[in-house]
């Protein structure tokens, strides 16, 4: 099982396509529950934007957001906070079975759950970014990540600078005649002094980018600079 996920983690790795979706968000800040009452919300920003996910030359992911909506509105300039923002689901969500990083955990198979750990020398292993990271993944009939959660100690925030909380939901996209288990749903939470910082998100209609040009009638050049006498 752990050479079939790593070899679909690595799929995703080296070859995942530029790609686009349909981004629907929302970035909340919390006061935490008291009394057993729901949180307070304290900041509640909604948007849409078209997310595109780009491979640059030196093979990283980059992603970046053309806004849409905030907060039911068509989005024009300026700007605007929000109170949380994760990023990073696409590739990452299945960098813990990548075959360089299993020496890094210790993985416990059990049905069609996946639990992993940090590995006791991970924190002394230049080579991972694992340690005070638990979590697992639930997979599906062929064995394909349908979903993951994964919790990270303080100690491995600060270190790592990650996110306490993520699970992500994970789907089939087909790109490039290529089948990736691609993000659907990604949620998150950091402290944020007394506050909570929450961030929940969907990706709908993934396809790859691309870009349009359009080539006109044929001219001959002209030097403004000199116009004939």
């Amino acid at each position: 099982m752990l050479a079939h996920l790593g070899e679909q983690a690595a799929t995703l790795d080296r070859s995942l396509p530029s790609f686009t979706c349909l981004q629907t968000a929302t970035s909340e800040e919390l006061e935490p529950a008291k009394h057993e009452q729901p949180p307070k919300v304290l900041r509640h920003v909604e948007f849409t934007a078209n997310l595109r996910v780009r491979r640059t030359p030196d093979g990283k992911l980059v992603e970046s957001a053309e806004f849409l909506t905030v907060n039911g509105r068509p989005y024009t300039t300026g700007g605007f906070t929000m109170p949380a923002y994760a990023q990073g689901g696409f590739l990452q969500a299945l960098s813990y079975f990548l075959p360089g990083q299993q020496s890094c955990y210790v993985y416990n198979l059990d049905g069609n759950r996946v639990d992993f750990e940090a590995a006791p020398h991970a924190a002394a292993d230049a080579n991972c970014r694992s340690a005070g990271t638990r979590g697992f993944a639930l997979l599906d009939g062929d064995g394909n990540i349908q979903h993951i959660e994964r919790r990270v100690s303080p100690a491995g925030v600060y270190a790592y600078h990650l996110i306490q909380f993520a699970a992500v939901d994970l789907v089939p996209v087909t790109l490039n005649g290529v089948s990736y288990q691609l993000s659907s749903h990604l949620s998150s939470e950091r402290p944020n002094g007394r506050a909570i910082d929450r961030f929940e998100s969907t990706y709908a209609d993934c396809r790859l980018f691309s870009a349009t040009v359009t080539l006109g009638p044929a001219s001959e050049p002209t030097d403004e600079s000199h116009p004939p006498q």
